[in-house]
């Protein structure tokens, strides 16, 4: 085991989670993952048996983050990438909205988008400097452009932009930090519990592929495996090694704007 890479991977019971578990076990990986909720845990249980090291907790909280880390090296003895994927969208959340909604939606998406994020790299990254590791963070289409989301959402996602190419050159030369920017995903993608949408999916919203067409100049709405190659390119410590501080877009054009 010692001999293979190892990967950490946040938001991994569902939609992009999920698929970058199955990409990186199929190329090989070691992989732990951190999911929300017993019955997450049991599918992933049902699907990969025992080969996953999976903790279920709360991404906000850091000792879950640290936790995850523990567990990880503790069975696989080393930690070469950390994915920081967990994330949640405010579905259109408008700034007219009543202010405690608003503020408390706020809270929420910016303590999993990008709050989480610093907690489970913080973590990580006693591991990652004796590796020399890489860490990958899912941003969005919404981190470069509008119409993907609400105001808090959109920020969020400018926001780990942000915290990307900071951290790549707080880190560098010992620990590469990455992005990748999809959009126009169809997923199984939650919203703020604050505003009433913890338990409404994104898949499940009428029209949600035929708006995301609209937008996307390919002019289909990709599935989960669909976005997950530019993860396995930048914790690549071959093809990805010259690599950080760099955003990769994975969202049919969408960026560009309406065709």
């Amino acid at each position: 085991m010692s001999n293979q890479q190892v990967v950490s991977i946040t938001g991994a019971g569902s939609g992009i989670g999920l698929a970058l578990v199955r990409s990186f076990k199929s190329a090989g990986y070691c992989v732990s993952a951190l999911v929300r909720n017993e019955e997450q845990k049991a599918s992933l249980c049902n699907e990969f048996k025992d080969a996953l090291e999976i903790v279920v907790g709360d991404v906000r909280d850091h000792a879950t983050n640290e936790k995850l880390i523990k567990q990880t090296t503790d069975r696989f003895g080393h930690l070469d990438c950390f994915i920081a994927n967990a994330g949640i969208w405010d579905y259109m959340l408008g700034i007219e909205e009543p202010w405690e909604k608003i503020s408390s939606s706020f809270d929420e998406i910016f303590d999993i988008n990008v709050k989480s994020y610093f907690s489970g790299i913080r973590a990580a990254l006693q591991e990652l400097k004796k590796t020399s590791g890489s860490v990958v963070m899912t941003a969005s289409v919404s981190s470069h452009a509008v119409g993907g989301g609400g105001s808090c959402y959109i920020a969020s996602k400018h926001a780990v932009l942000g915290m990307m190419k900071a951290l790549a050159y707080e880190l560098a030369p010992h620990i590469r930090v990455n992005a990748v920017a999809p959009g126009g995903t169809v997923t199984s993608l939650s919203g703020p519990a604050s505003a009433g949408f913890d338990k409404t999916h994104m898949k499940n919203m009428p029209g949600i592929e035929d708006m995301i067409k609209g937008l996307t100049p390919l002019g289909f709405a990709a599935k989960a495996e669909d976005v997950v190659a530019p993860y396995l390119l930048l914790a690549s410590r071959d093809q990805g090694k010259f690599i950080t501080g760099t955003v990769i877009n994975i969202d049919g054009g969408m960026a560009l704007g309406r065709k």
